[in-house]
């Protein structure tokens, strides 16, 4: 009996290590306004300087610690078809950002680039499994290298785009470029215009992680609470299959919050703005894992909590007129929480003679926090951390019951 107990706990964890060996290791709220990109443009209103230090350090600290191997980043405004996701195929993707706050006409506008490689093989990988219009192979029939019987129909409008043959890069603009410069530790130099015209024009090459671009179709400005069942869904089966890669993933949402804060800015003022930003900020500083003490019943209702401030809350007041950019990579960044959250299983249901069966669970906990959250001028942005701080491998087998503790 003891032995059986001993060689049960080794496989517990050696499951626990294999689910560990790459999975998402966090995830960044990073805002891709110009104003927290380069306070200078906006005569460093209000908040500005300080967003441009949290994106600057929270993103080296967690590209430092955590290693990366790709970068996932949702943009609102990179490549946009009308009703379809979009995953960049390319090798290669580049491109200058051209930055002017249009509520300081007089300032003159700087200039950033950027070049970064894509994972092909992980975005090939999401497209595939995810993707819109044929019958694929399910996921759990790949794995275990079922025939193509054991299919299922995607529900997704998701699509991988591939241009110019992948002899030339797919653009990149504000919304990816900010955000990567953060990660890439370049931020903070952008060019003037003047600066721009007397350079070579060769782009600057940063040391980025690989990463993976996904782009929200344009049906989100105006159906963006609608496409929530959806993106949450989305996010789940993303963070699915990135947590079933080989690759150490970092999840990043470009997002800016309620573009209505100032009457005088290009999309009016709705007293939705402010009470909005509060939301989102309170459901990003709201999760934290379960203490001992509480029980499953306390840790769902807190979870409920949480998710209501982005889902319900937050919702309700981008339908009122917050007219966030960020609101939807928001909701799918819930999404893989969601599912990553929940108990994810590690070993489907085996029968072993004498042995009864057994079903072993990932469980992982999240952490998280706000570092900075303003308005300079129209517009609010937002940066924010989810940290993963502990995965449970819960066990069952014969009516027994084991859990064990990883802390990473």
């Amino acid at each position: 009996m003891m032995k059986q107990s001993i060689v049960y706990l080794l496989e517990v964890f050696l499951l626990l290590a294999h689910h560990t060996e790459a999975k998402i290791v966090g995830a960044l709220v990073l805002p891709h306004g110009e104003d927290a990109f380069a306070p200078e443009l906006v005569d460093f209103a209000a908040g500005s300087r300080e967003l441009e230090s949290a994106a600057k350090s929270v993103s080296s600290a967690i590209v430092e610690s955590e290693k990366p191997d790709v970068i996932f980043l949702t943009t609102p405004h990179g490549l946009e078809l009308t009703d379809n996701f979009l995953v960049y195929q390319n090798s290669h993707l580049s491109g200058t950002a051209v930055l002017q706050n249009p509520m300081f006409p007089q300032k003159e506008t700087k200039s950033v680039s950027l070049e970064a490689r894509t994972d092909v093989s992980l975005a090939n990988n999401l497209v595939e499994i995810l993707g819109r219009g044929v019958t694929k192979p399910s996921l759990e029939a790949k794995e275990n290298g079922e025939n193509a019987e054991a299919t299922q129909k995607s529900k997704y409008a998701l699509q991988g785009l591939l241009g110019f043959a992948d002899s030339s890069p797919l653009p990149l603009d504000w919304g990816e470029i900010i955000p990567f410069s953060f990660l890439s530790g370049t931020a903070g130099s952008p060019q003037s215009d003047s600066e721009a015209k007397s350079d070579s024009g060769k782009l600057n090459t940063q040391s980025l992680p690989a990463v993976v671009v996904a782009s929200i179709p344009t049906f989100r400005y105006n159906h963006s609470v609608e496409m929530i069942p959806e993106l949450l869904e989305l996010g789940g089966d993303i963070g699915d299959v990135l947590e079933r890669s080989d690759r150490k993933v970092l999840w990043v949402v470009s997002a800016d919050l309620a573009h209505t804060h100032l009457a005088e800015g290009p999309y009016g003022f709705c007293e939705c703005a402010e009470p909005f930003d509060k939301a989102v900020e309170a459901w990003a500083a709201s999760l934290e894992p379960c203490a001992s003490s509480e029980s499953d019943t306390e840790c769902v209702e807190n979870a409920k909590m949480s998710r209501d401030l982005l889902l319900v809350e937050a919702a309700k007041l981008q339908q009122a007129g917050a007219a966030s950019c960020g609101f939807t990579g928001l909701v799918m960044l819930q999404g893989m929480l969601d599912h990553l959250t929940t108990r994810m299983p590690l070993e489907r249901e085996q029968k072993k003679s004498g042995e009864g069966s057994s079903l072993c669970e990932a469980v992982s906990e999240w952490d998280s926090r706000v570092l900075a959250n303003f308005h300079p001028t129209y517009f609010g942005m937002m940066v924010a951390q989810f940290k993963r701080s502990e995965s449970w491998v819960h066990c069952r087998q014969a009516h027994r019951e084991s859990e064990i503790l990883a802390r990473e």
